[in-house]
């Protein structure tokens, strides 16, 4: 297989199997608490990710030590962008969440204009208001399912604050891509979630915000079965990079996991948008792959 094609089956690899992992994991977030499912998906990623850094070698493991920084800021908002992205899918169907989610570049490039002093271009301009203008159509419509709880606001309220949890750990996180293997930092960065996942669990349990879903070790298994697509997509996507252009296979990546997510969402859950939503997802998906070209 030539280097184009096994790239670009690669980016589409990686783009659907993160796309399952998410939908199979609305099952267990819509009956527990998004916090909680963070803390048993990237707990169990502690154990099953094991093999990443045997991809890693130790010379790139060792570099963490020095990396701890990026990776205790990329822990905490990651913690609190997976928690609320996963809270929402009580609200939501799981392709608009996916969708929304493609707010976070916008939050990354205002990050990148306050501590980096970049600038856009207008190409950039131009992108992020097609991007926005795909979120105002999703926003603006009320579409109800009878699994979902009917707070539609609340829902949309937890997207954008995982757009910005996201959009911060990825700010933090690229500074430790540009200086360890990406198999290593696959490791770590979910490991660091699962620690601030559980630390904030357990805050909010003392505090008496809300109980620590605690479940039975079955259960346990079946969280880290649904969240295992993760493992596949975080070998698939570096190889990927490596193969081609880090911004195009992230493009691929993004726009396929967006579309085959709302697919699942129809076949698993019977999730069928409404002709606009789908048309302020395909505006999404193209300002997103368009500021990811010309970002």
């Amino acid at each position: 297989m030539e280097k184009t094609s096994l790239f670009f089956l690669l980016s589409v690899f990686a783009g659907s199997f993160y796309a399952l992992q998410g939908a199979l994991l609305a099952k267990y977030a819509r009956a527990m608490d998004g916090l909680s499912v963070a803390v048993y998906r990237n707990g169990s990623f502690l154990i099953t990710m094991i093999p990443l850094l045997w991809f890693a070698g130790w010379e790139e493991i060792e570099k963490v030590q020095y990396l701890w920084q990026t990776f205790l800021f990329s822990g905490i908002f990651g913690a609190v962008g997976l928690s609320f992205s996963l809270g929402a899918q009580k609200y939501l169907p799981v392709g608009i969440v996916s969708s929304m989610s493609q707010m976070s570049p916008l939050f990354l490039i205002l990050w990148g204009i306050l501590w980096k002093s970049e600038f856009l271009s207008t190409a950039e301009i131009l992108f992020i208001g097609i991007l926005i203008t795909g979120v105002i159509i999703l926003v603006r419509q009320k579409h109800h399912l009878p699994h979902l709880q009917e707070k539609t606001g609340i829902g949309l309220s937890f997207t954008l604050i995982s757009a910005i949890g996201s959009s911060l750990t990825a700010f933090f996180i690229d500074n430790a891509v540009e200086q360890m293997s990406p198999f290593a930092v696959a490791y770590f960065w979910e490991g660091s979630i699962a620690i601030f996942a559980f630390l904030f669990v357990m805050i909010r349990e003392k505090a008496g915000f809300g109980d620590f879903k605690r479940v039975s070790f079955e259960k346990i298994k079946k969280i880290a079965w649904a969240s295992s697509p993760t493992i596949l997509a975080s070998v698939a996507f570096p190889f990927a990079m490596s193969l081609g252009i880090a911004g195009l296979a992230g493009s691929i990546v993004n726009a396929t996991g967006v579309l085959v997510i709302t697919g699942l969402g129809f076949l698993f859950y019977n999730e069928k948008l409404k002709k606009l939503q789908i048309v302020g997802i395909a505006i999404i998906v193209v300002g997103m792959i368009g500021m990811k070209f010309v970002g």
